[in-house]
């Protein structure tokens, strides 16, 4: 099961996926972020990874946040971050 993350310039978009197709989907503001990523792991816990696309300016702190119980595939030109 995989945790997807759109940052954009103003919303982050996020989803839940299986080999099923869309579970969840949600969009939120930047100071809700780690709130509603929180309720989602609740509710998923089968979550194994993060696939995360940034054109928006994603905290590194945020990135960590993911990181505790997920792998991470980060992508995005202003992201420091590196694809693991």
């Amino acid at each position: 099961m995989n945790l997807v993350v759109d940052v954009g310039n103003t919303y982050i978009k996020i989803g839940v996926f299986d080999y099923s197709g869309i579970l969840y989907k949600e969009v939120v503001k930047y100071f809700d972020f780690k709130r509603v990523i929180t309720k989602i792991e609740t509710r998923f816990p089968e979550i194994g990874q993060a696939i995360v696309s940034s054109v928006g300016n994603m905290k590194s702190e945020d990135v960590k946040f993911l990181e505790k119980k997920n792998k991470n595939i980060v992508f995005g030109s202003s992201n420091k971050e590196t694809i693991r």
